[in-house]
């Protein structure tokens, strides 16, 4: 009916026009505004400007101005004298503006123009009923739970490419619950794909992929797969931005249909700014792992004041401890080490009551100790105790020989 009006009133205008302008006048630029002199008529021309692309020979043309002749603002047909084609623009004041081709029931088949329904059990067979340059068919398919190559009972919408048949798209709905399938054929299949379930979506909005009733925005039931190989910032395939509390969090082993912490249920987690940003690992409540933004990584405490802080029982095979060959006290076996008298390391221990150079039991309370600095303290006291020792032994040796020259002496007196 719209076709039929349009068609009715263009050949109203024409009338007019042609009646007032006598024979199609010449005009080359389809784009000529109205202050160049462009005039509303019926025109040709063998040199077309503006006109639709590959637009080349003898064309006609309508134009429709608007009653200011200083804009360009128009209403356009034009079509070619050597076939049936016809194109529509409205210029929106730019003489290049694209054309729009009119669709029509001529030799060339118009475009999703071919809608049928139909009530069945088998979608197949009714391919069969499909009349030439099919566009799209519109069904009901797998009737009262007989789904003969239909998935599910809904409706079902068939495209079409070619008058054979031999290419074509299928999408179908449960009438029920919404879910969408799909499969396609092409003329390298001789049958159709197996159907694959696209989406499902909830009044709410959450989507559900392997599942109908999502309970979030993304609700994936199986295994996902992240790929992002051609992008920058070290390739991030997942990206979690903070929620309205400054939060960000994956949660292990959490129940589908509750939020927040259950029993047995991990999570790793941003902690917000008040809190200098901090990554954490926590079990239900309880935050057992830490990292701060500067590195450091605490176990068993959150404010981790350097690059490993636990705070409980390290349990190792093996520690390794690295210190420069300066600082080991190898030093102290060379003949220019001064080492101090017994009475002077004496005088110390009544006064502080600990070794020279070892830290008190109150610096170890309040700050801990250096495992390597420590174990080379130790090191340097049992070195010093060895001269200590060795010096001891040559004053008995000494004492002994000059007490066996004193009896030797005594025992010749005697005779």
């Amino acid at each position: 009916m719209k076709r039929i009006l349009i068609i009715l009133t263009l050949s109203f205008f024409l009338e007019n026009v042609v009646a007032q302008q006598g024979d199609a006048a010449y005009r080359d630029n389809a784009g000529l505004r109205g202050d160049a002199g462009a005039l509303s008529g019926f025109y040709q021309t063998n040199n077309p400007i503006n006109f639709p692309t590959g637009a080349t020979s003898y064309w006609h043309f309508l134009d429709i101005r608007h009653t200011n002749t200083a804009n360009n603002y128009a209403m356009q047909f034009a079509g070619s004298f050597f076939d049936q084609e016809l194109f529509f623009r409205k210029t929106n004041d730019n003489p290049a503006q694209p054309w729009s081709k009119i669709w029509h029931s001529g030799n060339t088949p118009l475009p999703f123009h071919q809608w049928r329904s139909y009530i069945g059990n088998d979608i197949n067979a009714s391919l069969n009923d499909m009349p030439a340059n099919s566009t799209v068919f519109a069904y009901y398919a797998g009737l009262n739970g007989a789904n003969t190559n239909a998935p599910v009972s809904g409706p079902v919408t068939h495209f079409s490419g070619f008058d054979n048949g031999s290419y074509g798209m299928q999408l179908q709905s449960n009438y029920l619950s919404g879910e969408l399938y799909t499969r396609v054929k092409n003329d390298d299949i001789s049958t159709w794909t197996s159907w694959r379930r696209v989406l499902s979506e909830t009044s709410s909005g959450n989507i559900g992929i392997g599942t109908l009733e999502p309970i979030v925005k993304l609700h994936v039931i199986g295994t996902a797969i992240i790929g992002n190989p051609s992008g920058g910032n070290y390739n991030e395939n997942l990206r979690l931005p903070v929620a309205n509390n400054d939060y960000s969090s994956i949660a292990l082993g959490t129940d589908n249909n509750a939020s927040g912490t259950v029993p047995g249920q991990w999570a790793l987690v941003r902690n917000p700014s008040v809190m200098n940003n901090r990554f954490s690992i926590r079990h239900m409540n309880d935050e057992l792992f830490s990292m701060q933004t500067n590195g450091n990584i605490g176990i068993g405490t959150v404010n981790p004041t350097q690059k490993l802080a636990v705070n409980g029982t390290i349990l190792a095979k093996k520690v390794k401890v690295s210190q420069a060959a300066s600082d080991w006290p190898d030093y102290v076996f060379d003949s220019s080490y001064q080492l101090p008298s017994l009475d002077s390391v004496s005088s110390f221990i009544q006064v502080n009551k600990h070794l020279p150079d070892m830290p008190s039991a109150a610096v170890v309370e309040k700050d801990g100790h250096d495992l390597g600095e420590v174990q080379k303290l130790l090191l340097k006291k049992m070195e010093e105790m060895t001269l200590y020792i060795i010096k001891q032994e040559e004053k008995i040796k000494e004492q002994g020989n000059k007490i066996e020259a004193l009896e030797r002496k005594l025992s010749n007196t005697s005779k």
